[in-house]
């Protein structure tokens, strides 16, 4: 049968929102690695060849700026052509 919904037999327990132990361990050793990369990955992309450099650059902005779907002729106004631009 079980409990109904919202119901818990430990009401003591984990207070909401809490996060795990284990969870907080990883975090703070990814941090840790995150850290020590940061130092040197300047120096890593100044050492990437003008392509490399490049597509990373074209890589990395779809992170920051919405990605361009379409352009499409919307009709014409006194010999005038529209185009609208979609983006996501």
């Amino acid at each position: 049968m079980g409990l109904s919904k919202g119901r818990t037999n430990n009401p003591n327990g984990r207070k909401k929102g809490s996060k795990n132990k284990r969870t907080e361990e990883k975090i703070k050793k990814i941090e840790y690695v995150l850290n020590l990369l940061e130092e040197s990955i300047e120096i890593d992309i100044k050492e990437l060849k003008p392509a490399e450099r490049a597509k990373m650059w074209s890589d990395l902005q779809e992170y920051v700026r919405p990605k361009l779907q379409r352009t499409s002729l919307v009709g014409e106004e006194d010999n005038e052509i529209l185009i609208k631009i979609v983006r996501e």
